[in-house]
């Protein structure tokens, strides 16, 4: 089927996109070969750059599902907690969201200039402008953030696809945010009656668990990819860590730091350190001992089964949302794959 060139300024469209408006396709290297009706160059392989941001979902995804993770914790704690304890966890639930929704501002305006570090696809095999592959209708790029680009030549079909797949992320990003601040609360809630240290290392560790969660960063450390992002795996390791590490880390932190000290002593041959280390070590593991009974576990099980409930259901309804601005992509470029600047390929 005959496929038309890409001039400079053809509509792009992003499966990730939040705007409701298309960018546009640029060069990226001067041109001696121009499209005459609008003295433009026609594109190649090589010009992966698009005229503005898109407004990438996946920093919306993952910056906000922190900052309202953090909200949540917040407003879990304060149901529980009193005093000093409630307002460390309160500013430091703070500096986490403010944090994170400024991290949120600036990627959602720069992560669409991750294309420069891809090429086109599907691009003329024999045809070269200045050396490299012409580009084509039909051609389109993967983003290394996790979208696919695609080149819409008709700007109503264009503005059309845009409508629809930034609707569908917008929500899609929403269920993210919604399940993030029930799931803090939850958290949060499960603070009570654990103490000063249980409630630091919840603190510390939830964020790092929920990042763990997103990225699937241990689970594909120790099994392939496609295992990972299968249903409970990452949700399990947020999950857990939300709610059970406040309980299980005091006892396991102050052994282990028990363990280091009496490894010090011994190295300077300090009798007064190795006596605090074997003290720590020993307070410790009564602790931990004292820490994995199911009464004193009770609330931490609970509340990561919830979230885990939670986190899994809410992760296959974004998916929807996702399946069908992929869907959208698709249609909405078979329809405009008939369109053409007159300029076409036979092959």
């Amino acid at each position: 089927m005959a496929e038309s060139y890409i001039p400079q300024g053809t509509n792009v469209i992003c499966t990730y996109m939040m705007s409701s408006s298309p960018q546009t396709a640029q060069s990226t290297r001067p041109y001696r070969t121009l499209y005459k009706s609008k003295n433009v160059p026609l594109l190649t392989i090589v010009d992966n750059k698009i005229s503005g941001s898109l407004k990438c979902k996946s920093p919306a995804k993952f910056w906000g599902g922190l900052a309202a993770l953090a909200v949540g914790i917040a407003i879990g704690a304060a149901c529980v907690l009193s005093g000093g304890l409630l307002v460390a966890v309160i500013i430091a639930a703070s500096v986490v969201a403010v944090s994170s929704g400024v991290m949120m501002g600036i990627k959602i305006a720069h992560d669409c200039d991750s294309t420069l570090d891809a090429k086109w696809k599907q691009v003329h095999s024999t045809v070269y402008i200045q050396k490299e592959r012409a580009l084509l209708n039909k051609s389109f790029l993967s983003c290394p953030k996790g979208g696919v680009l695609n080149l819409i030549i008709d700007p109503v079909i264009a503005q059309e696809a845009a409508k629809q797949i930034s609707s569908n992320n917008r929500k899609e990003v929403a269920i993210q945010l919604g399940s993030q601040l029930v799931m803090g609360i939850i958290t949060g809630l499960t603070m009570k009656g654990i103490g000063v240290l249980g409630a630091v290392t919840t603190g510390v560790l939830t964020p790092l668990g929920y990042w763990s969660g997103e990225d699937k960063l241990i689970a594909k450390s120790v099994m392939s990819d496609d295992v990972a992002d299968t249903p409970f795996v990452g949700g399990t390791v947020e999950a857990t860590a939300s709610t059970v590490a406040g309980t299980a880390a005091p006892g396991a932190l102050i052994m282990g730091t028990g363990y280091v000290a009496y490894g010090a002593g011994v190295l300077v041959k300090s009798p007064g350190t190795q006596l605090l280390g074997g003290v720590a070590t020993a307070i410790g593991k009564n602790r931990v001992i004292d820490d994995f009974k199911l009464s004193n576990m009770k609330n931490g099980l609970m509340g990561a089964a919830a979230n885990l409930v939670i986190g899994e259901t809410t992760d296959m309804w974004e998916k929807s949302y996702e399946d069908k601005a992929s869907d959208v992509a698709r249609s909405q470029n078979l329809f405009d794959s008939k369109n053409s600047i007159s300029v076409i390929s036979n092959k």
